[in-house]
């Protein structure tokens, strides 16, 4: 896809055009595709898990925000009660963030909830007490209703694939 990176910025001469016309990217022009990429990668299933391994890889180079952010306040209301659900996961794939989390505080089932792609979630590895959930986020979010506002939902790397 690398190779096919010169051509395509100078042919929309340099512009970000993605939004315009999202299945005519560099990606689209290197495989000869009109997919996007999660759609094509559904449809190539070994390079579907390669995707899945290399983004392991790189979520595992830079400190996890659960190192940094106090975790601890997301796990009580303010009224000092226990949530039911603490975070969900939209689109978090094979679970980096999510096992990190369960690691570090250890939650009884059902607080952490995984959101993906059946067919993504059946490669992902949780934590015990991690509820996996197939959900596409582009469809309304149904744990939102019963439980807002005290549950974190995490889009990490869902922000930075899709404009909104």
């Amino acid at each position: 896809m690398l190779t096919a990176l010169p051509t395509y910025l100078a042919s929309t001469k340099y512009q970000d055009s993605f939004l315009k016309h999202p299945t005519s990217t560099a990606f689209n022009q290197a495989l000869g595709t009109k997919d996007g990429l999660f759609d094509y990668l559904s449809k190539h299933p070994d390079q579907e898990r390669d995707f899945g391994h290399c983004m392991e890889a790189v979520s595992g180079s830079v400190p996890s925000w659960i190192e940094i952010y106090p975790t601890e306040s997301s796990l009580v209301k303010s009224d000092g009660q226990r949530d039911d659900v603490v975070v969900v996961d939209v689109g978090g794939s094979i679970s980096h963030d999510l096992n990190a989390f369960q690691r570090k505080h250890r939650l009884q089932p059902g607080r952490l909830v995984l959101q993906d792609l059946a067919e993504v979630l059946e490669g992902a590895r949780v934590e015990s007490g991690i509820t996996k959930m197939p959900h596409d986020f582009f469809t309304d979010q149904t744990v939102e209703g019963k439980f807002h506002p005290y549950i974190v939902i995490y889009s990490q790397q869902v922000r930075s694939a899709w404009d909104d």
